[in-house]
């Protein structure tokens, strides 16, 4: 009986092995840390737009340093739109029946649409001959045939050729036409304009080529002729549509206007500061001129803001923009100026509902313009006299970090942008349209981060006579929009004072209170304590709620830099703090603004406990490195509930610390495996409970960036390098600067580079059980630095079995890294892994041993 089981086993092995291979193979394919979930963008809208263009069919596009906006309503609404080539923006357009064609930043490259701009086909690449070029004019002569111009990042990577795109067959071939110049030590930037019947003698290509003159390029279908028919620093060129009236913008020579006459051109400067009796010291850096669609008379202009680096920037020339309209024979028509931006899109089509009549002039009505901050998209729609901000703004700030507090006794999303300071109480689903506060109306600087005010504390900020509550609290700190913000330091915000003040035109700014005075960059709350880290010296301030005074306290008098990132724990009624310095050059004052400097380092760490007891007197030691300094910033550290620490370098390293407060703590330094050279580690979250951190990052090379997820435990094995997980999905942008996990850890939030922020549904099932600790012992033992498999002993070595923490009293179970419901791993293998796997193995024995039966009867015989 046994035999004949054991026999029809044998036949069926087969199909259990390959069942149990599929079944092991799809449960490591469905392996994840925090479920399969996809990001969703949620805003808030506004940022900085670098160029904007509007089609023949009323289509309008505006693109951030790093991303695409549609809007098929004049800016009502907008959606994002995605090109070949992630995190990359417009930097000029052209349409023409019906085909989009888009030069793409930092590329050097060419995309086309024939849908209206859903989807994209990169054309044409010119990469190769150097990184980081933008392709800053597009003309385009027919559906198949368009031409563009570039401009490097210097002399060298800069060439004076214009590119020519044409599509043969079903393949588009780039062709290099290159001017009749000698390079000089400026970066050429080339603008074109392309015009079917120049001066009614046929096709012409006009070509500016900074900072040589204007060209134009004739017998474009076989060997291109060229002539220089102005000398100047040009920088942009347009033509009218009978190719009879030519408008040129110059480096700092305003605008010229040319008029063909017969096989000449005459010329003359344009002033359009002139008829409104107004005059500056530097003209401005002129980068777009557009010709009015229905009157070669008018013409619409813009100038190089200091955020654009198109041309050599110049200090003190102003950025200016405007309407005009000048006639030959009776000199200025009239003229407008206004905004601030770089690019105009001028709106046109077949009705006279698209056009406006000024002092007896034909012109365009409506108009667009690239700005900036909160105002993003402006337009006007009285032939330029006036300009707003359109009805909705594009999803497109750039973030400098996402903060959860809780306001109210409900948790809220504190935005903090480029573009100002926003709430939402519902995690992104909608802000408080009244509360976008520019950060230069409440004279903060720039907002590093939002905190809580501490539970139980209250904040009073009385305007006229009326006491308004603080809700929440701002750090600001350098670089900032003036030279001595007054509210730079920890402020204290009131809602309900900024929506009042905004419906009866009230300063927004008395809604704040100034606490601490002096720039911070982080901040945790302490009981009714904020402890802040100060930019400028290697102090910490501390300011108590409950007395209304601070008290600021130095770390180490000898450091040079000052304080960024600060963590701190309650631990059986023992606070524990660890904060990181930046010790390189002061980049924190303008001219020169930079809001991500603290990543750059050199830095360390320090550790204290009982600051909190006896602050004057605390002794902060050095923790890592144990001497010396870290080339690289920290961007996350934390520490966990049984006084572990854990810091995230931007260099990549994750550096685990067992037990920093020890005399000698026993140091683990990772590093993340495939970080390549250029990219940047830029924040990292810490979920103790489900012993995860979250990071997010900047791509370089083959490393992709946006968020990524580690596990603690992989931490301490001591490997060389950690492999994180990606947590991209549906994610459109990899430039993440900041990450927030709520507090009821459902949502990870994450602010980007130019996309504002996304929000992700967190499948976390915590299983770490934490209760009343009363009394810790935290062991001394020798210091280890681990780094990969090198463990070096820097004093009397100890058992290296000690514990983490011991507790005299109460319980604390560690979590492990938690899968999709709550699946633990055992040999990096879920639970129904090892169940098929055990399954196998008790066949297999069967088998063996029915075989060896055989044997033995066989041998019997």
């Amino acid at each position: 009986m046994l035999v004949n089981v054991l026999k029809r086993f044998s036949k069926i092995l087969p199909v259990i092995v390959i069942v149990s291979i599929i079944l092991i193979a799809g449960a490591s394919s469905n392996r994840t840390y925090c479920g399969g979930g996809e990001w969703t963008p949620i805003g808030p809208d506004g940022g900085d737009i670098y160029y904007i263009h509007i089609t023949g069919s009323h289509i309008l596009f505006a693109s951030t340093g790093s991303a695409v906006f549609r809007s098929f309503d004049y800016g009502n609404t907008w959606e994002p739109v995605f090109t070949p080539l992630m995190d990359v923006g417009f930097t000029s357009m052209d349409d023409v029946g019906g085909t989009l064609f888009a030069g793409l930043a930092r590329h050097g490259g060419i995309a086309v649409s024939r849908d209206n701009g859903s989807s994209w086909e990169l054309i044409a690449l010119v990469d190769e001959e150097g990184a980081g070029r933008d392709t800053v004019s597009v003309s385009a002569a027919s559906p198949s045939r368009v031409f563009f111009g570039i401009r490097g990042v210097d002399p060298e990577t800069g060439v004076p050729c214009v590119y020519e795109v044409l599509l043969n067959g079903s393949t588009w071939k780039l062709f290099k036409h290159c001017l009749p110049v000698v390079p000089q030590e400026k970066v050429p930037v080339v603008s074109v304009a392309y015009s079917p019947n120049l001066g009614g003698l046929g096709e012409a290509l006009l070509v500016s080529l900074y900072p040589e003159g204007l060209f134009i390029a004739r017998d474009l279908e076989g060997n291109w002729s060229w002539i220089k028919v102005l000398e100047d620093e040009t920088t942009d060129v347009d033509v009218d549509f009978e190719g009879r009236v030519i408008y040129v913008g110059t480096y700092g020579n305003w605008i010229w206007r040319g008029t063909l006459t017969n096989t000449s051109i005459e010329w003359v400067n344009l002033n359009p500061l002139e008829p409104l009796g107004l005059s500056v010291d530097t003209p401005p850096i002129i980068t777009e001129v557009e010709v009015d669609p229905y009157n070669p008379d008018r013409f619409w202009w813009a100038s190089q803001v200091k955020l654009l680096n198109t041309y050599p920037r110049r200090e003190e020339a102003p950025c200016l923009s405007g309407a005009a309209a000048w006639d030959p024979s009776s000199g200025w028509l009239h003229s407008f100026t206004g905004k601030q931006c770089s690019h105009i899109a001028v709106d046109r089509g077949e009705s006279m509902e698209f056009t406006t009549i000024i002092d007896g002039v034909l012109g365009a009505r409506r108009a667009f313009a690239g700005s900036y901050s909160c105002q993003s998209v402006l337009v006007t729609e009285d032939g330029g006299r006036t300009w707003h901000a359109t009805p909705s703004l594009p999803r497109g700030d750039n973030i400098f970090a996402v903060s959860a507090v809780n306001i109210g006794g409900s948790e809220a999303i504190v935005a903090l942008c480029i573009s100002g300071i926003e709430v939402s109480f519902d995690y992104g689903e909608t802000w408080i349209d009244e509360f976008d506060v520019p950060p230069g109306d409440l004279e903060v600087g720039l907002p590093w981060k939002a905190l809580q005010i501490p539970e139980g504390c209250n904040v009073t900020i009385e305007v006229d006579g009326v006491e308004y509550p603080g809700d929440f609290l701002v750090l600001g700190s350098y670089p900032a929009p003036k030279e001595k913000p007054r509210n730079i330091g920890l402020t204290a915000v009131s809602i309900s004072y900024i929506l009042e003040a905004r419906r009866c035109r009230k300063p927004l700014i008395d809604g704040t209170l100034n606490l601490v005075d002096k720039p911070v960059v982080d901040g945790v709350v302490a009981g009714s304590r904020v402890v802040v880290t100060i930019q400028t010296e290697p102090s910490i301030a501390l300011y108590d709620f409950n007395s209304g005074t601070f008290l600021e306290t130095v770390i180490d008098a000898s450091l040079s830099g000052g304080l960024v990132k600060i963590a701190y724990r309650n631990i059986s009624s023992r606070d524990y703090w660890a904060v990181s310095t930046y010790e390189g050059s002061p980049i924190y004052m303008p001219p020169t603004s930079n809001d991500h400097y603290i990543w750059y380092g050199p830095s360390r760490i320090y550790v204290a406990e009982g600051l909190l007891e006896n602050p004057g007197n605390t002794s902060w030691k050095q923790v890592y490195p144990v001497t010396g300094r870290e080339k690289a910033g920290v961007v996350g550290l934390s520490i966990s509930p049984i006084g572990e620490l854990l810091a995230a370098f931007s260099n990549g390293k994750i550096v685990y610390v067992e037990n920093a407060w020890s005399n000698k703590p026993r140091i683990i330094v990772n590093e993340i495996l495939g970080f390549g050279s250029g990219a940047t580690l830029t924040d990292a979250e810490v979920d103790w409970n489900n012993g995860l951190i979250f990071i997010s990052s900047l791509p370089s090379g083959s490393w992709e960036g946006g968020v990524h997820v580690l596990s603690i435990e992989e931490l301490k094995d001591s490997n060389p390098t950690i492999t994180p997980q990606p947590l991209n999905t549906g994610l459109k942008t990899r430039l993440v600067r900041d990450v927030e996990l709520t507090s009821n850890q459902n949502y990870i939030i994450a602010g980007s580079w130019w996309m504002s922020a996304w929000r992700l549904k967190l499948n976390l099932n915590t299983t770490a059980t934490l209760t009343s600790i009363e009394e810790t012992t935290i062991p001394t033992t020798p210091t280890e630095t681990v780094e990969g498999t090198t463990t070096i002993e820097t004093s009397t070595p100890s058992a290296t079995s000690t514990p983490t923490s011991t507790f005299t009293t109460g319980a604390f179970t560690p979590a492990t890294t938690q899968l999709v419901k709550g699946e633990q791993q055992l040999f990096g293998l879920e639970p129904k892994q090892i169940i098929v796997i055990a399954v196998c193995a008790a066949v297999l024995i069967v088998i063996i041993a029915y075989h060896a039966m055989r044997r033995e009867g066989n041998a019997s015989m």
